[in-house]
């Protein structure tokens, strides 16, 4: 495990032994090594966008202060990095929040809720001084031990003329009953029982429930024929057979998961911009990877000023990958592959009626007819095993659209063919720049025409089950361990992992 460790190590070890380095080489020995160990992890969050920000100034900037020994670099470093102050721009319930005595006091609110009246929560026990004896504390002028339950009493008093205030104790804890607080139990004697709030507990009741809980069911939704959707995309056919319900609770009911605010650069947002160099490039002829390089810094350029991150971290990745890609495309050309189209859509209807939408990164030619469909991936591919067994279909679908001619692009049709392979060009930039994976390598040997059959008789059996008879949308019918985006709609954790699996 050693090598692979050191490998990893290996721009840190550079430094260690020339003995010392720059700030501007320390950073980008840091961002290769912090990002090969942790992926883009490292950058994601408020202290991900802070640490990246000081990776950048330091790259850029870094090296006007001169060499620093090597001893001296941890705590330059520790110093730089204590210096800087995270905080979140935003985060918690718009209408809620849970503060302590003291930020209460700074904020207004139509309801306050005071909790904890407990014997030995509110107040607090004073912690003993295990230096100073209380007398020696008086004779020095200290504040004497019980000063903090005054403090505490201020407090509370103060959170006391919040228009509305709701008093609230637990009864018990997890080990045994609690006995109310002083206050608690002189209020209640001076008013003759403050009055409870009926239907808070009636509330906290059916919240809690009577006895075990009862897991819910898998889902099993049967919405009328007439509503199901007779045309699709070919991205969506894969929810179909892995996860009808999914399906169902995104085109049926219309709902889709909101982006989260000040969300960073995700995946798909890279994969975009990664999309459309190349398709920029090869729409335009291809011509020279210097070209590649210029449009790949032209699209670093303009999302660095909106997301620096991409600009200090990911753009060496970017450029790695984007070679990498140009490079296979200039040698695919040279072995025969003479007609590359980026970005081809087209239709294709099934013996059933259903129309299947879709859209290919590149549609590739080959001199004796044979038509190739590429897709790119800057995250992770489905594996040929996935591709073969029937749970990753939209490639199959889409070179039996570009075989059928019924595929276009910018420039126009594409013309028709026989189908010849289909891959996924995986894009990481990292230590490995790319990779293509033969998305039907495997025993036995599986062609492609003969994929593009067994696609195409399984999905229109799949769509006429789904789509055209009352079957229900079932949730997780091919059980993946991905947590899906309406997982939590079908309460998958409650029967999922029951001993009794349901019948299939």
């Amino acid at each position: 495990w050693w090598h692979d460790a050191a490998e990893v190590l290996a721009p840190l070890a550079a430094i260690a032994d020339r003995g010392g380095s720059d700030l501007a080489r320390l950073a980008a020995a840091l961002r290769e090594t912090g990002t090969a160990l942790c992926g883009d992890a490292l950058w994601r969050g408020s202290e991900g966008r802070a640490l990246a920000s000081l990776i950048e100034r330091l790259e850029t900037d870094g090296a006007v202060f001169g060499g620093i020994d090597l001893e001296d670099l941890p705590g330059v470093m520790a110093a730089l990095l204590s210096d800087i102050a995270v905080r979140n721009a935003w985060g918690g319930h718009p209408r809620l929040a849970i503060l302590g005595p003291l930020e209460a006091q700074l904020q207004r609110a139509d309801l306050m809720i005071l909790g904890g009246l407990n014997e030995g929560v509110w107040p607090g026990r004073p912690a003993p001084d295990p230096w100073l004896a209380p007398a020696i504390r008086r004779a020095l002028g200290l504040p004497g031990l019980a000063r903090a339950t005054g403090l505490a009493a201020h407090d509370f008093v103060g959170a006391l003329g919040a228009g509305e205030v709701l008093l609230s104790r637990a009864r018990r804890d997890a080990a045994s009953p609690l006995v109310p607080s002083r206050f608690w139990l002189r209020l209640q004697a001076f008013t003759s029982g403050l009055p409870a709030a009926d239907d808070l507990l009636t509330l906290a009741r059916r919240i809690d429930g009577h006895g075990q809980p009862h897991p819910s069911p898998p889902p099993r939704p049967v919405p009328p024929v007439a509503a199901r959707p007779q045309q699709l995309w070919v991205t969506e056919v894969d929810t179909l057979r892995i996860d009808p319900f999914a399906f169902y609770a995104k085109r049926l009911l219309g709902l889709s998961p909101l982006d989260p605010l000040d969300q960073d650069p995700t995946a798909a947002t890279r994969g975009t911009r990664i999309h459309e160099v190349l398709e920029n490039w090869v729409g335009s002829g291809r011509g020279s990877l210097d070209r590649l390089a210029q449009l790949t810094e032209a699209m670093l350029a303009d999302e660095g000023r909106q997301f620096p991150l991409l600009r200090a971290l990911w753009a060496p990745r970017a450029r790695r990958a984007l070679l990498w890609a140009g490079e296979q495309i200039l040698a695919a050309e040279a072995g025969g592959w003479t007609e590359m189209v980026p970005e081809a859509s087209g239709t294709l209807t099934l013996p059933n009626g259903i129309v299947l939408q879709g859209r290919a990164d590149r549609v590739d030619r080959h001199a004796e007819g044979g038509l190739a469909v590429i897709d790119y991936k800057t995250g992770r591919a489905p594996t040929p095993a996935q591709v073969r067994s029937g749970l990753a279909n939209q490639l199959g679908l889409l070179l039996a659209m570009a075989c059928g001619g019924a595929m276009r692009s910018r420039a126009g049709a594409v013309a028709g063919g026989t189908p010849a392979a289909i891959a996924y060009w995986q894009l990481p930039g990292g230590r490995e720049a790319g990779k293509i994976i033969d998305a039907l390598k495997g025993k036995p040997p599986l062609s492609a025409e003969d994929h593009v059959e067994l696609v195409l008789d399984d999905i229109e059996q799949l769509t006429t089950q789904l789509l055209q008879t009352p079957a229900a949308f079932e949730a997780k019918r091919e059980p993946v361990l991905a947590w899906g985006d309406y997982d939590h709609l079908a309460r998958v954790p409650e029967w999922l992992d029951r001993p009794q699996r349901r019948a299939r």
